[in-house]
């Protein structure tokens, strides 16, 4: 019969005996429960029914650091620009509370995830630690992870996978906050796309102005060049105002759309006569000729008609009269 410290040694389990023939007792083997230490005795009474003798044996469990233990966990999926995957890991050390742990983490390649973590939770030896994954803005492949787990004295280590997959991006159009010209000016800008797939598949690129009355569809010009479009637009002739020209990209699974304002300020235009054709008269006969004026900015009536000559011997100013506020003036020359 056995009496030892139950904190030490499972009853059931944590002793042995080994005999020799003839039943003389040649071994006692003593197993500690699992993490347990310090110090006890076994008393070892043996009987044969009639007689009863005792040994007591000192018994000392001394301590060991038991190392950490991390789970494994399998290949790790994550879309490209995804704002970052939350895996957990399983920690053990009965040994050390969590703040005397230290984690280490290396990917490799590097250069395509960035790996956070906020230290460990948990109680007693059983911690868990969750990894936030986060790649990097545009970029897919794979790379290997490994989280290594230390105390004072050992170490423990996982690696696993991790796979970004590639995603189409919403195509982004870059261009001016607005476009300002004058009246009668040619425009010009250049709109600059990013697609990742601009180059692999067909990329649809459309514009519309809002203000028909001074931009015509037949004004609109998209001319490709390196990583986008040069603009041109020509204001229908005269017009002046503002409006917004809307710009739609179509790929094949996305559509953006993007307004550009623009402002096309007025220009004091010059009053316009149309054409005389030169003519003969005779001596000391009057002369009649109908002027027609246009001044597209400025009222009629306000527009003056001013006879000149490079003879003024022959045409003194005095001789040459201008009648009419109108369009059709009426120039007589004496």
């Amino acid at each position: 019969a056995f009496v030892f410290p139950d904190t030490l040694f499972d009853p059931v389990l944590g002793i042995s005996l080994e005999r020799l023939p003839g039943g003389f007792l040649n071994r006692i083997t003593l197993t500690p429960r699992p993490n347990a230490f310090g110090t006890g005795s076994v008393t070892l009474k043996i009987t044969d029914g009639v007689n009863e003798v005792s040994q007591n044996i000192p018994v000392v469990v001394t301590p060991v650091n038991d190392g950490p233990s991390i789970s494994s966990i399998p290949t790790v999926l994550i879309n490209e620009d995804d704002q970052g995957k939350v895996v957990t890991l399983e920690v053990n050390d009965i040994d050390s509370a969590k703040e005397n742990l230290v984690v280490e983490v290396t990917t490799h390649p590097e250069g395509l995830i960035i790996v956070t973590h906020p230290g460990f939770q948990g109680v007693n030896g059983a911690y868990t630690l969750e990894l936030t994954l986060t790649p990097l803005a545009d970029l897919s492949g794979e790379t290997d992870i490994t989280v290594l787990v230390k105390d004072d004295t050992s170490f423990d280590s996982t690696t696993f996978k991790t796979t970004v997959i590639p995603v189409d991006d919403i195509p982004v159009i870059e261009l001016a906050d607005f476009l300002q010209g004058l009246e009668d000016e040619l425009l010009e800008t250049v709109v600059k796309i990013t697609d990742d797939m601009f180059d692999e598949i067909p990329v649809q690129v459309d514009a519309e102005f809002s203000n028909l009355d001074l931009i015509s569809s037949e004004g609109i010009r998209l001319i490709p060049v390196a990583d986008g479009y040069l603009i041109r637009l020509t204001p229908i002739p005269n017009a002046f105002g503002s409006g917004n020209l809307e710009l739609t990209l179509r790929d094949a699974n996305h559509t953006v759309v993007r307004e550009l304002p623009i402002i096309i300020q007025s220009v004091p235009d010059a009053p316009r006569i149309e054409p005389i054709l030169d003519f003969v008269s005779i001596e000391n006969d009057a002369i009649t000729v109908e002027l027609r004026v246009s001044d597209i900015d400025t009222p009629l009536s306000d527009v003056s008609v001013v006879l000149s000559s490079n003879y003024d011997q022959l045409l003194p100013p005095s001789m040459m009269t201008v009648a009419g506020d109108g369009e059709l003036r009426i120039a007589t020359i004496l």
